[in-house]
């Protein structure tokens, strides 16, 4: 009975795997069929009369723009439209997505408008995904928990998992933000505080992240990474306002704080954070401000989390900072839940190793439970929500807002059970470094 029964798992285990295959396979031939039909980059929705773009149009855009005579006017609604009207021409179009990024971006992106824009996707994508996997297996590797066969597993499970299927088909940036968030935590634990200062400042692509990431290193009083981190970001600063005009960088706050606080370009009731379903059920206005209010709370408590995280608990602590990143942030898409597979490897011991699975606490079983079947768990309710729930609802991206924002916020809960049970363990000293 247990040779048949041990058997019985394997063969479980080999069809989850088969079907996690499938998934991606499945995803990989659909965006092949839309880009070789030309259908991938920009649709006209004849609902609301107007265009739909990919995530990528902007930041090809971004590239456009940083090398041509409109790049003093990057933020200027008129100068975006611009591009978009020559890119389409002859079609007519009056209104285009508006592209808030960091002014350092609109200088990364050049290369990139070196090719064509259907070219620059798949360059794109295949750079971003590469650094992701690259970092997540420098990490995994410095770990030590996993063997190839399990390495396979986790980079078959991301390319199954929605939220990184969206940002490949979006072609946003968080495979990048993937493979830095990894490198960032890699770096740290080997206490090389220079180049985890480097990684660190690429983060300030997403700036609300680039915040969360900086409460290790201050409440730790890693102070060589918060200067090696801020030097890079006065770099960055100078470059971009050599390139596209320091009056950019001086008026960026004004340009995100007007952005955020409406609808345009950032769709709330579409956020898989906690502003998501607040801006739901009391409007996007009041959504905003205590969307907001939530993350500077989360940050606070995270500080004094890291303050009292020894160094038996800074694995969980990470973890616990890169979900409480994805759920109290005031700006997450579903793209951006990429992330998650870094406290996935952060949490997991070797999923092989029966007899370490057993010892653990049931909340820690549980939590790994669900990071494995998350692909599938995600994927089964998007498909009934987006089949039964109202038409307008779907539109504003609620379903995506409520199931994600639930799952993340119960895995954080659950992430926090495994610091509370780390920092009890033989060895932890409070304020450890690492």
């Amino acid at each position: 009975m247990p040779a048949a029964s041990e058997k019985i798992k394997n063969l479980s285990a080999l069809a989850y795997f088969s079907i996690l295959c499938l998934m991606a396979f499945g995803f990989f031939v659909w965006l092949g069929r839309q880009y070789m039909a030309h259908e991938l980059f920009y649709v006209f929705d004849r609902q609301s009369n107007s265009f739909r773009f990919l995530d990528f149009d902007n930041s090809y855009m971004c590239a456009k723009l940083a090398a041509s005579p409109l790049r003093h006017a990057v933020y200027d609604p008129a100068s975006q439209l611009s591009f978009f009207k020559q890119w389409l021409a002859p079609l007519q179009i009056t209104t285009s997505p508006y592209c808030q990024v960091v002014p350092w971006y609109f200088v990364f992106a050049i290369p990139f408008g070196l090719f064509p824009l259907p070219v620059a996707y798949v360059i794109w994508n295949l750079l971003f995904c590469s650094f992701g996997i690259i970092g997540l297996r420098q990490l995994m590797r410095y770990l030590g928990r996993f063997d190839r066969k399990e390495r396979i597993f986790l980079y078959v499970w991301l390319f199954a998992f929605f939220p990184a299927q969206a940002a490949i088909f979006d072609g946003q940036n968080s495979w990048f933000l993937l493979g830095l968030s990894a490198l960032y935590c890699k770096f740290w634990l080997e206490s090389r505080d220079t180049p985890c200062g480097i990684v660190l400042s690429f983060v300030t692509v997403k700036p609300q992240y680039f915040l969360y990431l900086l409460i290790p290193a201050i409440a730790q009083r890693r102070w060589r990474i918060l200067a090696v981190a801020l030097f890079s970001c006065l770099v960055f600063l100078v470059i971009s306002g050599l390139v596209i005009g320091f009056d950019n960088i001086v008026n960026y706050p004004k340009v995100l704080t007007r952005i955020e606080s409406g609808d345009l370009a950032v769709y709330p009731r579409h956020m898989v954070s906690i502003r998501g379903p607040v801006s739901i059920l009391l409007g996007q206005n009041l959504g905003f401000q205590i969307g907001t209010g939530i993350f500077f709370l989360s940050m606070i408590l995270l500080f004094f989390m890291w303050l009292r995280t020894p160094k038996t608990a800074v694995l969980p602590a990470f973890a616990a900072t890169i979900m409480g990143m994805v759920v109290f942030s005031p700006h997450t898409h579903p793209y951006d839940l990429t992330f998650m597979a870094l406290p996935f490897v952060l949490i997991a011991p070797s999923l092989k190793n029966k007899d370490i699975l057993r010892s653990l606490p049931g909340y820690h079983r549980l939590c790994i439970s669900i990071f494995v079947f998350l692909p599938i768990l995600i994927y089964f309710p998007l498909v009934g929500l987006f089949s039964f729930a109202p038409k307008d609802s779907v539109a504003h991206g609620e379903p995506l807002a409520w199931t994600f924002s639930l799952i993340n916020l119960l895995l954080l809960f659950l992430i926090i059970g495994q610091w509370q049970s780390a920092k009890k363990q033989p060895g932890s000293e409070q304020g450890s470094e690492l």
